[in-house]
């Protein structure tokens, strides 16, 4: 039973799903790549934030290479949400097969891998840091059939404020955590606050979170880098 188990999974496609993002801020390229042994069709899957698919398409690599797929042309008719065009995004590869995300803006880069999922009974904590020149995204994925309520705990200076928010069904969201609670960090933005934050649900479904920091020096030199 265990080797047809094993074998079983061997057999099984590889399916993740991500956050992307585009205009104004970041743009998103997605790395895909395939097994030493097989190679085959990637299928693409873009939803636009309510859930509804907004644009399809399939590639294929050799196995062993790497491939880059820049996705800005894909959610183009998506509106924006939260200020921000941004989509989710379903890929299935052949067994074996690894997928990867690249954020960047024109000063730098981060690669990361599918976002950290939670369910109902099973949450996620993120260490977080607020200060004049940095902030951070939270990023949502519906991968369900049903619609999920998710509420955002935030643990900092002795304080404990949230926040809920509605993510559509196969939709996605962001939210500035800065923007959101702005109050309770506001008197001390000219210093370094420490923090993190507490992701739950009801949801039978799993929900994708990716928590993304913006780091901005200057105007002309600000970076995104994932946090974990």
């Amino acid at each position: 039973m265990a080797e047809e188990s094993e074998s079983s999974s061997e057999l099984t496609p590889t399916e993740s799903h991500f956050w992307i993002g585009s205009f104004p801020f970041l743009e998103s390229s997605l790395l895909i790549c395939p097994s030493f042994v097989l190679s085959g069709t990637s299928s693409l899957r873009f939803f636009d934030p309510d859930g509804m698919l907004c644009n399809q398409a399939q590639v294929e690599f050799k196995s062993g290479a790497v491939g880059v797929m820049e996705l800005a042309q894909f959610i183009e008719g998506c509106k924006l949400e939260a200020g921000l065009k941004h989509a989710h995004l379903e890929v299935t590869s052949p067994p074996g097969t690894r997928h990867l995300l690249r954020v960047h803006t024109r000063e730098g880069a981060a690669v990361v891998g599918e976002p950290v999922k939670i369910k109902r009974n099973k949450g996620a904590f993120y260490p977080v840091t607020f200060a004049a020149d940095r902030s951070a995204l939270l990023c949502f994925v519906n991968s369900g059939n049903s619609e999920a309520l998710v509420k955002c705990r935030l643990y900092v200076a002795n304080r404990t404020p949230e926040t809920l928010l509605t993510v559509p069904p196969y939709g996605s969201r962001v939210i500035s955590l800065k923007a959101e609670f702005i109050d309770y960090i506001a008197e001390r933005e000219s210093m370094l606050i420490p923090g993190y934050v507490r992701l739950t649900t009801k949801s039978p479904d799993l929900i994708g979170v990716q928590l993304l920091e913006h780091n901005s020096t200057t105007k002309d030199n600000e970076f995104y880098c994932s946090v974990s």
